[in-house]
């Protein structure tokens, strides 16, 4: 922590937004359990690729709240999962024992410590350890103490007892109701999906409480591919009463003239909260067919519009009425939007967003106008914001066109708006479309490989090369922040074309791995953009391997790369390991230079080590003679000086010092606290 950075105090206050947000978070220690010292063992069966050995895990409650966890790898390779089982229950017994000692030393009378493990069989051979041809070298190999096995412990049952988890009892329970959602058509990574969103699934009663509900859902068409997406969206769908909310939900479906073919969506978007008020909506439909609103058109706005007719009948007839005076007709497509936007927004925040929109120069026939054609009062002041910035300060585009084509609001920012406004930004810089050619709305509109298709590929050439440029440029704004003019440069090195994001991924993604952030590997490739065409395994992986292998550590290295990204270029055999090696031979006797560093100095000052040993060696004479000590900051910028400074040059620069005064003493101090002043002329 001696040169603090940015990213040091991020951390800082990351740590104190921590601590912020926790301060109300804490262990509370009662007496409100029977067993006051209980622990939970578990293994992962040879969870490490490298060395196939197994991890042990356990955790352990004082009073009902953790007070010692634990998750190591095995010291040795098991032969089964009862031996690595058995391995993990054993060191839980062991710290059980412990904990056990340190409450009855503080005077808390407590008889046995509890452990719960998750495997029969590995309690069973703790309780009875019978000498099986697969089991019979673990009484060799596993002590809790000196000559003590752990079934000597247990069965002593002075100490610790032996419980199987309560988990492992739900295994069989939960194994079922796995099988029926792949009976139903869920596929492995579905199910998966399924039971993150609604883990409560795995409880049920299979027979009695899920497959009624499937098999209603197979009744009326929703079966398949269907299903399995319904469920992947909206699981809690199978934690609803069938008799009471399901089958009535599916009657007023009925009346809203909802075809079979739309059920899928209706039961996917819908929580529990919105099925409780669709009686509510069915009745108020009443409302709109009185206005004249067709009932063809009621599939298609109940699934996206449902809060519009969640009121009470008097507020959505005062709604409708609204809406119909600021000139939306029934027949419109646009009208269920505007009901539901007016709903949504009471009084108060329809105001704020209108003066938002004013700050922007748009007067309120203006923003009355836009809403009638796109209704889009919905989104956030911060969305509007950050979307008008774009459109009227990077695109140059008038508050006007925003009015005259609301819709252009509704596309991300991050996603669509940015990356495809950017490419246009790069068409235009190159001079191959002209500013009034463009049209924002029609460039959002259009999906991916049609934008790519008419743009970049048939505007940039329609060479390979021309193609493959256009996608790398496309990709350095995309997906690493690059401008469109740095991109355009960038993009002239016939070096840095690629097709297909494959290759400039895995570079990222190494980087990653190393700790790197996107902030600093953006910097980086601005800094060296051909790094991105580079194999990642042969020629970054080796030296970033090495660099840690040092010593260095992420932040570390952010710092070299973004100074000196061409480290990665150099060569590792023949230019970084002698640089390394070198600086920890230098020949100075009694004195090491920081191994700490190394690294650094290899980076930033690689030219004062390139020279031949004897030439190293008399310059490092040189500056220790003038008083730089190996072991401060200055040694090897001192170093670099010398280095590059020959003896003309040197007397060059003292005469100069000496023009304004400064005697040779004077210049000697100077250069010993700052050398690169010499470094200057």
């Amino acid at each position: 922590m001696g040169e603090p950075g940015k990213e040091h105090w991020q951390a800082v206050k990351r740590l104190f937004r921590y601590l912020k947000g926790t301060s109300d978070v804490g262990l509370i220690y009662g007496g409100d359990t029977k067993c006051l010292v209980t622990g939970y063992s578990d293994s992962d069966y040879a969870g490490d690729v490298d060395t196939r050995r197994s991890m042990t895990g356990y955790v352990f409650t004082l009073g009902g709240s953790v007070v010692i966890w634990k998750a190591t790898l095995q010291p040795t390779v098991t032969l089964s999962t009862t031996e690595a089982e058995y391995m993990a229950l054993t060191a839980a017994a062991k710290e059980g024992i412990w904990l056990k000692g340190l409450v009855s030393s503080l005077g808390l009378h407590h008889d046995q410590a509890i452990v719960y493990c998750d495997c029969l069989s590995a309690i069973c051979l703790a309780k009875d350890q019978v000498h099986h041809e697969r089991t019979k070298h673990i009484d060799v190999s596993i002590t809790v103490y000196p000559k003590t096995q752990l079934e000597d412990i247990v069965n002593s049952k002075a100490l610790i007892q032996l419980k199987l988890s309560r988990g492992s009892i739900g295994i069989e329970k939960a194994d079922l109701v796995v099988k029926l959602l792949k009976h139903y058509g869920c596929s492995d990574t579905l199910v998966s999906k399924i039971v993150r969103k609604g883990p409560k699934l795995l409880v049920f009663n299979a027979q009695k409480t899920l497959l009624p509900k499937l098999e209603f859902f197979a009744s009326i068409g929703i079966s398949g591919t269907a299903l399995a997406g319904v469920l992947s969206m909206n699981p809690t769908v199978l934690q609803l009463s069938l008799e009471n909310t399901l089958r009535p939900c599916y009657r007023i479906t009925k009346t809203l003239l909802i075809p079979p073919e739309r059920l899928p969506c209706f039961f996917r978007d819908f929580s529990r909260i919105a099925l409780g008020k669709l009686c509510i909506v069915a009745s108020n439909t009443s409302i709109l067919r009185a206005h004249g609103v067709p009932e063809s058109s009621f599939p298609l706005w109940v699934p996206f519009h449902f809060n519009a007719l969640s009121f009470d009948s008097d507020k959505v007839k005062e709604n409708v009425k609204k809406v119909r005076s600021m000139g939306f007709q029934p027949l419109s497509a646009t009208f269920m939007k505007a009901l539901y936007v007016i709903s949504v927004t009471n009084a108060s925040k329809w105001q704020q967003k209108m003066d938002l929109y004013r700050k922007w120069g748009l007067t309120e026939d203006d923003v009355l106008s836009a809403f009638r054609k796109y209704p889009f009062m919905n989104f956030s002041e911060k969305i509007i914001s950050s979307k008008m910035d774009f459109v009227v300060n990077s695109m140059g585009c008038q508050p006007s066109y925003v009015a005259a084509c609301p819709d252009v609001l509704c596309y991300s920012l991050e996603k669509q708006i940015i990356p495809r406004c950017s490419v246009i930004r790069l068409l235009q810089v190159e001079g191959l479309i002209a500013k009034e050619d463009v049209s924002i709305q029609n460039i959002l509109k259009c999906n991916e490989e049609s934008f790519f298709k008419s743009h970049p590929c048939s505007l940039l050439g329609s060479t390979q090369d021309e193609k493959s440029r256009s996608f790398t440029v496309s990709y350095l704004v995309n997906s690493l922040g690059f401008s469109p003019e740095k991109a355009l440069s960038a993009s002239k090195n016939k070096k840095l074309h690629f097709d297909t994001p494959e290759q400039p991924d895995s570079v990222v993604k190494l980087l990653k791995h190393y700790g790197l952030t996107d902030t600093h590997i953006s910097n980086i490739v601005k800094t060296l953009p051909v790094l991105l065409v580079y194999n990642a395994e042969k020629t970054p992986f080796p030296k970033l391997q090495f660099f840690c292998s040092v010593g260095l550590s992420s932040n570390d290295l952010a710092r070299i790369l973004r100074f000196n990204a061409n480290i990665l270029t150099w060569r590792l055999e023949r230019s970084i390991k002698p640089c390394y090696d070198i600086m920890k031979t230098l020949g100075i006797p009694k004195h090491k230079l920081p191994e700490s560093s190394f690294p650094l100095w290899v980076s930033f000052y690689f030219k004062a080590l390139s020279f031949d040993s004897e030439k190293v060696k008399e310059n490092v004479k040189k500056i220790m003679s003038m008083g730089f000590q190996p072991s401060s900051s200055t040694f090897m910028k001192a170093l670099y000086v010398i280095s590059v400074t020959d003896a003309s040059k040197w007397e060059h620069k003292m005469k100069f010092y000496k023009m304004w005064g400064w005697t040779e003493d004077d210049v000697l101090s100077a250069f010993r606290k700052t050398p690169p002043v010499y470094d200057l002329l």
